[in-house]
């Protein structure tokens, strides 16, 4: 029941995800999901966040477990970050969120047909923000359920200053590529940002992602007009699909 497919080199997240949402489509499944190589689920969490994706109320297109440290003792750091005020203060099951990682997705095909697969100016890191602006930008939300747990076994991970800075420079360039903003704006404010940031935190590196940021304006401007087309960056052959 499995299909193992070794890649010759690396070619980053979001590209090789891209493969086995391809294969996806081409093969008529309803549902993807995305697992990363330090996380595991248990024998529930799967059918309680395909529940959540066929309730047509939600309008959800991805949904996350609740991602929490190996002990299932508390959440993963990043997810509490993100996530763990919206869902700590909803009585309900499914919360709406504006942003969980992609180390635990189920995405719907219906989803995943619109918005395609992940934008090759990010492949690695800030691909699956793009994703959820891009899932968002066709309706389809983003939601955790509660009833679904999960594990990021990362907790000793550290995540150093310098790591933080470039994940600064990172989502800067993402919400440019925002199809729902206005690319020259978003940067002219991004720069401002960054600029604060470096300030903020006596760092050189965000001043340097400034300089990335807008070198990489032409590509961004590209991909933000190619992510408002169905099925951008993931094209597949499926007979049903084309019917």
């Amino acid at each position: 029941d499995v299909l193992l497919r070794r890649n010759e080199e690396n070619i980053g997240f979001g590209a090789a995800n891209n493969i086995g949402l391809k294969y996806a489509l081409e093969n008529g499944y309803n549902f993807v999901y995305l697992l990363n190589q330090d996380a595991w689920v248990f024998p529930e969490t799967l059918s309680a966040l395909k529940r959540a994706l066929v309730d047509r109320s939600l309008k959800a297109g991805i949904a996350s477990p609740m991602q929490m440290d190996a002990k299932l003792s508390k959440m993963d750091s990043q997810f509490k970050k993100k996530c763990g005020k919206l869902v700590n203060a909803s009585d309900s099951e499914t919360v709406v969120v504006p942003f969980v990682m992609a180390s635990h997705w189920m995405i719907s095909r219906q989803c995943l047909m619109a918005v395609g697969g992940f934008s090759p100016a990010f492949p690695h890191y800030g691909e699956d923000n793009d994703f959820i602006n891009r899932a968002a930008w066709y309706g389809y939300s983003t939601v955790v359920v509660k009833s679904a747990m999960a594990v990021h076994d990362r907790s000793t991970r550290k995540r150093p200053k310098e790591y933080r800075m470039n994940l600064k420079n990172i989502n800067a360039r993402v919400a440019v590529a925002n199809p729902k903003n206005i690319p020259l704006f978003t940067i002219l404010g991004q720069t401002f940002k960054l600029a604060g940031m470096g300030c903020l935190h006596f760092s050189t590196i965000p001043w340097k992602g400034i300089g990335q940021m807008w070198s990489s304006f032409k590509e961004l401007r590209g991909v933000r007009k190619e992510a408002r087309k169905e099925g951008a960056f993931l094209k597949w052959n499926s007979a049903e699909d084309n019917a």
